[in-house]
């Protein structure tokens, strides 16, 4: 978990079978999503304004419909996984 306030929460319901881990704040390089997000920010959002919601959905339907196995790998891949 990134350290979010309601993963220090003692109400958050934890299971007993699963390990919760905290990542260290600031820490992108541990967490390949985070990567993945900015990039998609960098190729959509960026710079860009749209007319509509759905004109935004659809344009990060189509960039994520688009990218290949070959760079998710190259965007995700971290040495420790």
């Amino acid at each position: 978990m990134d350290g979010a306030w309601w993963h220090h929460s003692k109400t958050l319901e934890r299971l007993e079978n699963i390990q919760s881990l905290l990542v260290p704040p600031y820490c992108p390089e541990r967490t390949p999503m985070k990567r993945r997000c900015l990039q998609v920010t960098q190729e959509t959002v960026r710079n860009k304004v749209y007319d509509s919601r759905a004109d935004l959905a659809q344009a990060v339907c189509s960039f994520l419909g688009a990218i290949s196995t070959a760079t998710v790998a190259q965007v995700s891949a971290v040495y420790w996984l």
